[in-house]
């Protein structure tokens, strides 16, 4: 492809692009209204969009260790507490982002011991909560939680 081909394939993408984003202003001038579902549509896609994304970054997440969940849920748990109190996207979303990115690339090998820490706790959890009484299948899960924690 010599020099001559690139400077005609970049000029038809620019004037598509032009084209693209000028002919909403040629289609509806000041002088017709905007029809409903246009309207409709403009208030409905950011959200939609929004979902779409997050559901694109969250479809690999690995639930099988803690440093495949952990990092998303910790940051998506920012990210709404940050946006709930703030109501300012761009601050939610850069601090998600650095939250997330420091939680894979310094705590990733923490995280894998915390995770096994607390399934190694989830017994003793659902013994105390079922009403069980009994010490000795208190003591059988503490010594469960135990065994986990050496391995």
């Amino acid at each position: 492809m010599n020099n001559l081909h690139t400077w005609y394939a970049v000029l038809v993408i620019a004037l598509v692009t032009a084209a693209i984003r000028f002919l909403p202003f040629v289609v509806f001038n000041g002088n017709r209204k905007t029809p409903k579902i246009i309207e409709k549509l403009g208030s409905m896609l950011p959200y939609a969009i929004m979902g779409m994304l997050v559901v694109y970054c969250l479809k690999d997440v690995n639930f099988t260790s803690a440093s495949g969940y952990l990092p998303e849920a910790v940051a998506c748990l920012l990210v709404g507490v940050l946006y709930i109190r703030k109501r300012n996207t761009l601050i939610s979303i850069v601090a998600g982002t650095i939250c997330y990115m420091v939680m894979v690339h310094v705590y990733s090998d923490r995280l894998e011991h915390t995770a096994r820490c607390f399934s190694a706790l989830l017994p003793l959890i659902q013994c105390t909560l079922s009403g069980h009484q009994s010490i000795f299948i208190t003591l059988e899960c503490l010594n469960h939680y135990l065994l986990a924690m050496t391995q």
